[in-house]
């Protein structure tokens, strides 16, 4: 691994809400393969759950990047509201 490689996990989901368990999971899976970041995903429509109410999307990405605000390694990702 040269000084620019970094290791990404990511984690994706609908966090409709994140919960403790979510960033508790992501925590211990970020530590336990030595990642350097673990993206957090927030789906925008997500398929499974299309037969019932969902939180808008940008609704809960806020959710999102305020729980991981102070969760070093974990980063908020917008990249399926933005696609």
């Amino acid at each position: 691994m040269t000084g620019t490689d970094r290791r990404i996990g990511v984690f994706g989901g609908t966090f409709d809400p994140i919960h403790r368990g979510h960033v508790e999971v992501a925590e211990a899976v970020l530590g336990a393969l030595g990642l350097d970041q673990m993206l957090v995903v927030v789906a925008n429509e997500p398929w499974q759950k299309q037969d019932r109410p969902v939180t808008p999307a940008e609704d809960r990405f806020a959710l999102v990047a305020a729980a991981l605000a102070d969760r070093p390694g974990l980063v908020p990702s917008r990249i399926e509201l933005d696609r």
